[in-house]
């Protein structure tokens, strides 16, 4: 067993990174704020892990607790950029069938350009992000397989399932985006959001005996320090 990866797209994060800086660099100074944060959150995050030949409907759908470290800059009261180093924790799944146990864990480093809507006398803010993430994905499975086996349609072999592998590792790369709000005091703010990653190969049809990341997702609640 393998995960299909893609990785043509991992320029985005860069691309986006560039972007954030040239809006650092070029943008207006904010005369009203601190220009640059750093901040972490914690939450429930959404692991979703398709076409698992050992599970019987081929799909594992978890919501372990995650969190996420950030850095960003606001340059502008519309605009700024963030990276974020998310841990979206380790999802448990099973017994089904013949699994006695199957786990992930996933790991992603992301890179947006964040918009902001300014509320309330800028005490408030509404914003939305987009951008890039490259994450590794890995799995552990258990079970009895010896009575099942995969055939090679060339070959007429069926090969025990034992004999594939039950753990790996992969990293790819997808599309992020977010959403989300905050509340200003002094040099802190408060902010919830949800953000995912969407992978690229999630829209494809994948071969037999793979196995994938087919979406990633946070829900967190954080505080965030400017500078």
């Amino acid at each position: 067993m393998k995960y299909r990866v893609r990785r043509s797209l991992v320029a985005i994060p860069l691309l986006v990174v560039s972007a954030a800086l040239s809006f650092t660099i070029c943008g207006t100074v904010r005369a009203d704020s601190d220009i640059y944060y750093a901040g972490g959150a914690i939450g429930q995050s959404s692991e979703e892990i398709s076409n698992v030949e050992r599970i019987p409907g081929g799909f594992l759908h978890d919501h372990p607790v995650g969190g996420k470290l950030l850095i960003g800059a606001r340059p502008r009261i519309h605009i700024g950029g963030e990276i974020e180093l998310i841990d979206f924790g380790r999802g448990h799944f099973g017994p089904y069938g013949d699994v006695a146990t199957a786990s992930t864990h996933d790991l992603a480093a992301a890179a947006f350009i964040v918009g902001y809507l300014p509320l309330a006398n800028r005490q408030f803010d509404l914003f939305a992000k987009i951008g890039g993430a490259v994450y590794r994905s890995s799995y552990a499975i258990s079970g009895d397989f010896s009575n099942t086996c995969i055939v090679n349609t060339n070959t007429g072999i069926c090969t025990p399932l034992s004999q594939f592998p039950s753990s790996g590792t992969a990293t790819a790369t997808g599309f992020a985006y977010g959403v989300g709000i905050q509340f200003h005091f002094g040099h802190y703010a408060i902010r919830g959001e949800y953000e995912r990653i969407a992978s690229p190969a999630a829209s494809e049809n994948p071969p037999p005996n793979t196995t994938r990341a087919s979406g990633l997702g946070l829900a967190s609640f954080g505080v965030t320090y400017g500078f």
